[in-house]
């Protein structure tokens, strides 16, 4: 892999109306190395000649102690370990998937088009093909599969209290408070990038759950 141990250098997003968008190549593995691209398209498509669509993800940034290797365009970029697992999760075994995530699509170091992208966050979301809500990691304690049964649940019945006496259990009621104190669930940007959104999905490990 030519230049992989050079670092990668970001070049300007030009306008206002413009994003750099993640395009991850796919892997059967998740071990495999994350291998992706960097390349910059506008926001709203032409009609004659429309962009592939981008999905965007909502998610708690991590710190950059731990920090891991993205080969980017034949470059080295440093991501927070929270942002490789969650694109390890995300990419898909046949075929590249498009994203778009503050900590690696904004240049971080630029201090201009951090203001410009962030001002334009809201349309970035709402043109966006779909939203995933990336909520960590899954073990078998988290009962993940049972919290989503329950949510789905909860969704469908008349009434709160029956709901309760039928299905929360102390033992469901300890797993889905763990659930709901997740980090994400603190942050205050989650409206602007969920409200928006055409479509959105809750991950949780390999868990899926729709926002719906």
């Amino acid at each position: 892999m030519e230049d992989s141990n050079h670092e990668y250098q970001y070049t300007s997003v030009p306008t206002d109306q413009e994003l750099r968008v993640l395009e991850i190549e796919p892997a059967a593995n998740y071990t495999d190395p994350l291998v992706a691209s960097l390349y910059i398209r506008p926001i709203d498509d032409d009609v004659e000649s429309p962009q592939p669509t981008y999905d965007c993800v909502s998610y708690r940034w991590g710190t950059n102690e731990d920090v891991k290797l993205l080969i980017c365009d034949d470059r080295r970029l440093n991501i927070a370990a929270v942002v490789d697992e969650m694109l390890r999760h995300l990419r898909k075994a046949g075929k590249a998937r498009r994203m778009w995530m503050v900590s690696i699509c904004i240049n971080q170091k630029d201090d201009a088009e951090k203001a410009t992208q962030v001002n334009i966050m809201c349309l970035i979301y709402a043109r966006a093909n779909k939203v995933h809500v990336w909520l960590g990691s899954a073990v078998d304690n988290d009962m993940i599969p049972s919290v989503f049964s329950l949510l789905r649940l909860a969704a469908l019945a008349t009434t709160q209290s029956d709901f309760i006496v039928a299905h929360l259990s102390p033992s469901m009621m300890k797993s889905l408070v763990s659930f709901l104190t997740r980090p994400w669930f603190t942050r205050r940007w989650v409206i602007q990038e969920v409200e928006p959104a055409r479509t959105a999905v809750f991950h949780c490990g390999y868990h899926r759950l729709p926002w719906q």
